[in-house]
């Protein structure tokens, strides 16, 4: 038997503009929001429609490290229209995290104006909060997360 090739769900792209959490960044302990990223809405453009211009595109989140023992770990996708998530953000999707492993968003822009209806008239930005909960012991939770691709209108 030969020697297999590694497989990759999916490489991570490292550009700031698309990265909701470094891989490389301290476990979490505690209930926390990242620091969100611009989804360049166009509101300035002459329609001034409030349209984010993405389709259809994935959120990637791969959590390599959890302690479960009488914890519980749920990471969602939140937008707002102010960078601070000050706004009264949404949630717009959300896992329970029940083991390591590679978790995936689908989300259509289109939906996030009905989702999120306020608007500073600015942007709208997406944040990747995750939730710990249970019993507390030592909650550690280790991932990183990034928009990964357009996968369609």
């Amino acid at each position: 038997m030969g020697a297999n090739a590694s497989k990759v769900r999916a490489h991570m792209d490292v550009a700031a503009a698309v990265t909701l959490r470094d891989i490389t960044d301290s476990p979490r302990t505690a209930t926390a929001t990242e620091t969100a990223i611009s989804l360049s809405e166009l509101n300035t453009a002459y329609w001034h429609n409030d349209e984010i211009p993405h389709g259809m595109f994935k959120v990637e989140v791969n959590v390599s490290a959890i302690n479960l023992s009488t914890n519980t770990y749920a990471i969602s996708l939140q937008v707002d229209d102010t960078l601070a998530h000050s706004d009264s953000p949404v949630t717009i999707a959300s896992y329970n995290i029940t083991t390591t492993g590679h978790y995936v968003f689908l989300v259509d822009s289109k939906s996030i104006p009905g989702l999120d209806s306020d608007s500073s008239g600015t942007d709208k930005w997406i944040a990747v909060t995750t939730t710990i909960a249970g019993t507390p012991d030592s909650p550690t939770i280790t991932y990183g997360a990034w928009i990964s691709r357009n996968v369609g209108a």
